[in-house]
């Protein structure tokens, strides 16, 4: 399995303090949970940017044909059944 994360600089770190340098950084806190950029990098256009790559990332990784097959191999039970659809709706919501 991987998981793709944003980048996200909390107030009174050491990233924090220097990210600036590196590029755009988004002051509403109410963002600062991980699941959205609010650091956008220089040679990025924007935020949307950065969230298409994650999508792409995570469309190119779980929906390979070899890893579905390798998945679908492993099930074993109707509890695998369940967590592999549980899992499908995750990756479903964060590829799509």
């Amino acid at each position: 399995y991987v998981q793709f994360s944003f980048t996200t600089p909390f107030p009174r770190t050491r990233l924090y303090d220097e990210i600036q340098r590196y590029g755009r950084l988004n002051n509403s806190f109410s963002e600062y949970y991980g699941w959205v950029p609010v650091f956008v990098p220089f040679g990025y256009k924007n935020r949307e940017e950065i969230m298409k790559i994650h999508k792409w990332m995570t469309r190119r990784f779980y929906f390979r044909p070899a890893y579905i097959l390798r998945m679908l191999k492993k099930i074993r039970t109707l509890e695998d059944v369940n967590r592999y659809i549980k899992g499908l709706r995750v990756a479903a919501r964060f590829a799509l």
